[in-house]
């Protein structure tokens, strides 16, 4: 929050660029005393440069400032690979190495059990479909197996004598370039699954943890306030639920793909090849 109060002590040009999920969780969001109107006088930028207007009035609600909807910063600078996708599933891990018992919501007391109590499902229910399409599943995980090998064991554990590719973190991971090339991509509430739609990828989000507060505002399209089920993704932890949006992601032509991506694109993420908007902005502010 002392970021935001830098105009007290300086006349720069303040700025701030979003690169993450927003919610109400763990986050600026969730601090109920901060969002109050009257820190307006307190809280002060110039540009806020995010993921999309919902998101940038949630901001205003506390900061005074310009917002400017220009996707993801990150996800702009990376042009759109036009190479040949391949016909399988890129699953976006978000597993973490946190113990069932460990606590990570104080003032919940939600416990990292708790908040994935339903992941499996998620990874049992994908890989039946995709088993019955002889459709390959790959994993594109958070951690290096020279870090840990716990999370390659837990996506394992899942597959037994099935295969499986898991695709390792390291740091010359182009992970833009990898959901460019594959033509499913499915997750459950990552940050990468919001650029990989953006990008136009076909996106699937199995937001199936539970739904409550403030687990729930993690959420695909909770902050942007999109129904609890849309045509590929739903809050529910339910099977035919799953399939349907499975074969939302799988199965429609891409006339039908173009249309979805369409309605909701700029709701959610828009695309800023190279962010000229914000490179505009910058260049006009820095000649004043």
């Amino acid at each position: 929050r002392i970021f935001y109060t830098i105009h007290n002590i300086t006349n720069c040009k303040i700025v701030f660029v979003q690169n993450g999920i927003r919610s109400e969780w763990s986050d600026i969001f969730s601090e109920k005393k901060v969002v109050k109107k009257s820190n307006l006088k307190n809280f002060k930028v110039n540009y806020m440069f995010v993921f999309n207007n919902t998101i940038g009035k949630l901001y205003n609600s506390f900061i005074q400032g310009k917002f400017i909807a220009i996707g993801s910063f990150n996800n702009n600078i990376r042009k759109k690979n036009k190479i040949k996708k391949k016909k399988e599933i890129l699953v976006i891990s978000t597993y973490r190495t946190y113990g069932a018992d460990e606590v990570i919501e104080k003032n919940k007391n939600i416990t990292w059990g708790e908040f994935t109590k339903n992941d499996h499902f998620f990874i049992k229910w994908l890989k039946e479909f995709a088993e019955n399409d002889k459709i390959n599943i790959n994993i594109l995980g958070r951690y290096s197996l020279k870090k840990t090998k716990k999370e390659y064991e837990y996506f394992k554990s899942f597959f037994k004598n099935n295969k499986f590719n898991y695709i390792e973190n390291s740091p010359d991971r182009d992970v833009y370039r990898l959901v460019d090339s594959y033509e499913y991509i499915f997750t459950i509430d990552s940050t990468l699954g919001i650029e990989s739609f953006s990008r136009g990828v076909r996106t699937g989000f199995f937001a199936n943890r539970p739904n409550t507060h403030p687990i729930v505002t993690r959420k695909f399209g909770w902050m942007e306030k999109l129904p609890s089920r849309g045509p590929f993704w739903t809050h529910l932890n339910d099977k035919k639920e799953f399939h349907r949006i499975y074969k939302t992601v799988v199965n429609p032509k891409n006339k039908k793909w173009k249309n979805i991506f369409k309605k909701y694109n700029k709701k959610i993420m828009p695309y800023d090849r190279g962010n000229k908007i914000f490179k505009n902005i910058l260049k006009k502010t820095l000649s004043e």
